[in-house]
């Protein structure tokens, strides 16, 4: 916990309400919404910081719980005894991920917004940022129900066909319908899955490894790349033992570069061990720098 000007506490739960008002020494009733300058007192009475409570009632919050929010003074001494004081009243340390674990429990959002609120926090790209956020306000989700949709309305149409059809003749209209449904069916799960490798590639970021034999200018590229010093250079066959690694951005998307040690066959343990990893990232690898000297 760092210090700023301003922290906020937020505690979710039936008992939240109750809480804040043992916490302020206050007994009004709040309303949704409701925000409230009020002084935040330890358990003799003793004002210890004046915080902004913002109260949201059940299910109309982030959890669809009743959720108080306090923005207080960001001292980290000030906050870590007013959230000690909330835990002496009954709350608990969120672990990681569970409002949001809350919200999908309470039905606030879908599995994949759910996923994309880890992801967003996590994102090393603009472009992963903003694919994120699309997803938390539901952009796959939506999708996902337009599949099902289609599927339902596909299944209906073969349905009805068939329950017909001891009677009549299949319906053209109905069948070139039901084919069209399928077949765009098809091209959005087509586009889902290639939204979802580059969601990927944006989110995790590319792993390239550079390889080659000794003394091919594997470091020497390294260093081009970065635009420093990052590989030492040397004459010498051999001089990278370990794995060198360095992230940049390459048109939005984040990449690790990854010198390696120069792969032959030694009895130096060192640079063995140095091969053995280089072959080990290879395998990692999302694409390869192949140097060769001719």
């Amino acid at each position: 916990m760092g210090q700023s000007s301003v922290a906020v506490i937020r505690i979710s739960g039936p008992n939240s309400f109750n809480i804040a008002k043992k916490l302020t020494g206050t007994k009004k009733t709040r309303t949704h919404h409701e925000i409230a300058l009020l002084l935040i007192k330890n358990s003799e009475g003793v004002s210890l910081d004046r915080g902004l409570f913002t109260f949201f009632v059940s299910p109309n919050s982030y959890t669809g719980e009743d959720v108080v929010e306090i923005s207080c003074h960001g001292n980290q001494l000030v906050v870590g005894i007013i959230i000690n004081r909330c835990i002496k009243l009954g709350a608990r340390i969120a672990e990681p991920g569970e409002y949001t674990k809350r919200a999908f429990l309470n039905n606030k959002v879908s599995l994949s917004q759910a996923e994309s609120v880890g992801a967003l926090i996590s994102s090393k790209s603009e472009e992963a940022m903003i694919q994120n956020l699309k997803n938390i306000e539901g952009g796959s989700s939506k999708t996902v129900v337009s599949i099902k949709n289609r599927l339902v309305k596909a299944l209906s149409n073969i349905e009805h066909e068939l329950d017909v059809s001891e009677y009549e003749l299949f319906d053209d209209g109905i069948i070139k319908e039901t084919v069209k449904l399928i077949e765009n069916n098809i091209l959005e799960c087509n586009n889902l899955l290639d939204s979802f490798a580059a969601g990927t590639a944006y989110s995790s970021g590319f792993r390239v490894v550079i390889v080659g034999r000794p003394n091919v200018g594997k470091s020497t590229l390294m260093n081009a790349l970065v635009g420093i010093n990052k590989s030492i250079t040397s004459s010498e066959p051999g001089t990278t033992r370990d794995v060198i690694t360095h992230e940049v951005t390459l048109g939005g998307l984040p990449v690790t570069l990854l010198d390696t040690a120069g792969i032959r066959e030694t009895k130096n343990e060192i640079e063995a061990e140095g091969v053995s990893r280089a072959t080990g990232e290879i395998d990692r690898a999302s694409a390869i720098i192949s140097l060769f000297c001719y």
